[in-house]
């Protein structure tokens, strides 16, 4: 594994947390339809995106750095309850 991050936890319930190496990193989540939901400038270090109003499915991840190197993933948001 190559990329200068961590994401975490995936499958997440609430808080998506992404731990960069790499200053000049931005972040986007879309949707399945290509919409961006959020989009923000990452820190080095620890940054926790607050997905606990996101819908229950399936979204897309893209971190680019300030050289246009691109990553992209899936990411899973939980359901909200669970039943027993």
């Amino acid at each position: 594994n190559d990329q200068n991050f961590k994401i975490y936890p995936n499958p997440v319930k609430d808080n998506l947390i992404i731990e960069i190496e790499n200053e000049s990193t931005k972040v986007r989540i879309y949707n399945v339809y290509g919409t961006v939901l959020l989009q923000r400038d990452l820190n080095v270090g620890y940054n926790s995106l607050d997905l606990r109003k996101f819908k229950s499915q399936v979204y897309f991840l893209e971190i680019t750095d300030d050289l246009h190197n691109r990553y992209c993933t899936k990411i899973i948001k939980q359901w909200d309850t669970f039943y027993q």
